[in-house]
């Protein structure tokens, strides 16, 4: 064995690869205690074991050279350690042939295997009670057993787990190309199996909870095997985009196997004699979305013994069997396209499954064996169909030579629902088959948009707002399929029951309908104005003047920007309004000696209202008199006891004004009374000749 420390250059390889310290070359088998970067410089022609690394913290790089076997009874590489569990060990860019195990790995976390190519071995890539392990860029293919394995003894669910295999080609392998066995939490991304007996193989064991294992597996591509994809008991697994194409017996095959997800797969052209697009067994709660199962030589989809399973928008075309149910039960099939096959629907003793929405057009559409009671249509409801038209209902019941129900129903209607049952067998009727012949719907529909509130000034609100959206289509259309709104630009929500705006200020509402056949309505916009807040009311209200028949009031309006203008009630009834700024009101034509009041309230630009009263009370005057200064009285020119009489007669409508001038007053007691007439009886004498009476 030789070892040398090499130049910087492989240095900084080592650094930038996650390591450090210095590289160690080695040109022959060895074992590898310490943690570091080991080159390999060269190939090894071995007759034993001959890389062991038992340390964690490794990095091994084969440089692109090889390590081939004179004898297959021994390892490549094997990264174990019997005492401790290694962590942090890479093995890169190896070949490694002619060996039992080209890399092994045994109770190691956290590592990885990237860029090897493990070929002509009875097993490439072999994982033994480990996890958190990637596998990147590997070729094993033409190995006498697995290309790549992990397997996991016992039944401790902290073993083999979050296994990663991204971008490995398995090829030519004698057993199986990829097989994890009794794994948890794998991931298969964008790997390729070609011509193995299995493609790739998940399998748990009998005593592991059957929805554990959640695999996932996606975009890869098995083909030209027995079986493609083979799930067992791997639970809660999710397969999408992958392809299984050219196999010999299924495509993508599923047992014991419970809330599984299969979408967007393509399982095609499988070829045996009972060769399946996609199987599935004992695996209840599964669902299949949106799979393309075609000329497959037997079935397209096999469903059995497993239970509420859903089946949607899936194509089973061009096989024997398009779908077959047995001893499958509550199972939800819908939205699929069952054609080309020269069977399309074929259930054995499988009871209570809801059958809608599909498309039947097959050489002959169904056969039943056994006892089958199903529901072939959901009840009639608005919405488009698989066929275009504008209500659900049962299925589309068609045939390649255009012999089928549904191609020459009546439809007197013409709403896409033929007028009578189709009858399929005494327990298994379609009440609702579907027609071609409704009526094409391209106008959109319209909308109207309802607001209730407080209505204010100006088109503001000066309360919550309730919003009620009410889409009706055209007459004849195929029917308002949904009504959406956005609040303020936001995400679109579906119109169910009225909404509330509460938020002062300005929302902004959009909103659209779709019909049944897909026309969109153009968008409308609704802004809706909501101000709640009250103006302040007037201060330092009071009377700056007044007199026997008016008063001026003056007050200090509020300092709120939208405050707009005051409602004046004069003894409670309103006598108009006072724009802001002017701050007074003068009221007229009042009763001398009479009180009044003034009842303010402030209201803004929006037409809220402060509902708070402020008020002032005040009285008018005594009203001011001036009686003639001469003592003419009865202004006839002449002071008489005429004068005097006149005087008495008038004197109590005298006593209520206000101001009695001295003149009036006769005898000169401060008051206009009796006293003053009689005052001027009696010395009514002395006052002719006089120009005044004094």
């Amino acid at each position: 064995m030789n070892f040398k420390k090499v130049g910087l250059t492989v240095l900084m390889i080592f650094l930038l690869a996650g390591g450090a310290g210095a590289v160690t070359e080695i040109d022959s088998c060895t074992t590898i205690s310490e943690p570091g970067y080991y080159l390999l410089n060269k190939s090894i022609m071995k007759n034993s074991d001959c890389i062991y690394i038992n340390s964690s913290n490794i990095i091994f790089d084969g440089a692109g050279y090889s390590i081939n076997g004179v004898s297959s009874n021994f390892y490549g590489v094997f990264v174990y350690n019997s005492s401790k569990v290694l962590t942090n060990v890479t093995v890169k860019n190896l070949n490694v042939r002619d060996s039992n195990y080209g890399i092994y790995y045994k109770n190691v976390q956290n590592a990885s295997i990237i860029d090897n190519n493990a070929s002509e071995n009875i097993n490439g890539i072999y994982l033994d009670d480990s996890r958190n392990i990637s596998l990147i860029n590997n070729i094993a293919s033409n190995n006498h057993q697995k290309g790549i394995y992990s397997y996991c003894k016992g039944i401790n669910l902290d073993y083999s787990r979050n296994i990663i295999l991204i971008n490995n080609t398995a090829s030519n392998n004698v057993e199986k190309g990829i097989y994890l066995y009794n794994s948890f939490n794998s991931t298969l991304l964008y790997n390729i199996a070609l011509n193995n007996p299995i493609g790739i193989k998940l399998e748990g064991l009998d005593n592991e909870l059957k929805g554990s294992a959640t695999h996932t597996l996606s975009y890869n591509t098995v083909s030209e095997g027995s079986d493609g994809i083979f799930l067992v008991l791997s639970g809660g697994s999710t397969l999408n985009n992958n392809t299984a194409s050219y196999n010999h017996n299924n495509g993508i095959y599923l047992s014991d196997s419970e809330k599984s997800y299969l979408s967007n797969n393509i399982a095609s052209n499988n070829n045996g004699d009972y060769a399946t697009g996609i199987g599935i067994f004992f695996s209840n709660d599964s669902r299949l979305n949106n799979n393309i199962v075609s000329n497959n030589f037997y079935q397209g989809l096999h469903i059995e013994q497993s239970n509420n399973v859903r089946l949607t928008n899936n194509i089973a075309s061009n096989s024997d069997y398009g779908i077959y149910l047995h001893s499958a039960n509550n199972i939800t099939f819908s939205g699929n396209n069952v054609s080309n096959n020269n069977y399309g629907f074929n259930s054995f003793t499988s009871m209570n499954n809801s059958i809608y929405n599909n498309i039947f057009n097959n050489t002959i559409n169904f056969a039943f064996s056994g006892y089958n009671a199903n529901y072939w249509n959901t009840i009639k409801t608005t919405g488009s169909n698989i066929v275009g038209g504008y209500y659900l209902g049962g299925n589309f019941w068609a045939q390649p030579d255009g012999n089928g129900y549904s191609q020459n129903c009546v439809d007197s209607n013409s709403d896409g629902i033929c007028n009578l049952p189709y009858t399929l067998d005494a327990n298994n009727i379609d009440y609702l088959p579907l027609s071609l012949k409704f009526i094409s719907d391209l106008i959109e529909p319209t909308t109207l948009i309802g607001l209730s509130g407080t209505l204010g000034d100006n088109n503001w609100y000066t309360s919550d707002v309730q919003v009620t959206l009410t889409a009706t289509d055209n007459e004849g259309g195929s029917g308002v399929a949904k009504t959406e709104y956005t609040i303020n630009g936001g995400s679109w929500i579906q119109y169910s029951v009225p909404f509330t705006i509460s938020n002062e200020g300005t929302t902004t509402i959009q909103y659209k309908s779709t019909d049944v056949a897909g026309n969109v309505e153009t968008v409308k916009t609704q802004d809706v104005k909501i101000d709640k807040t009250t103006p302040a009311s007037i201060t330092n209200l009071t009377n700056i003047s007044y007199a026997s028949n008016y008063i001026n009031w003056t007050w200090t309006d509020p300092t709120d920007l939208d405050f707009d203008h005051v409602w004046v009630y004069i003894d409670g009834v309103s006598n108009g309004t006072v724009q802001k700024g002017y701050q007074f009101y003068n009221a007229t034509d009042f009763e001398p000696d009479t009180e009044h009041i003034i009842s303010t309230r402030t209201v803004d630009t929006n037409g809220n209202v402060n509902q708070t009263w402020v008020n002032h009370t005040v009285k008018t005057s005594l009203q001011s008199v001036r009686l003639p200064e001469t003592g003419d009285i009865n202004g006839d020119g002449k002071v008489t006891l005429v004068d005097a009489i006149y005087l008495a007669k008038h004197v109590q409508k005298i006593k209520g004004y206000e101001t009695i001038y001295a003149d009036d007053d006769i005898n000169g007691d401060g008051q206009v009374t009796l006293d003053d007439a009689i005052y001027l009886a009696k010395h009514v004498g002395g006052f002719r000749g006089y120009g005044k009476i004094y």
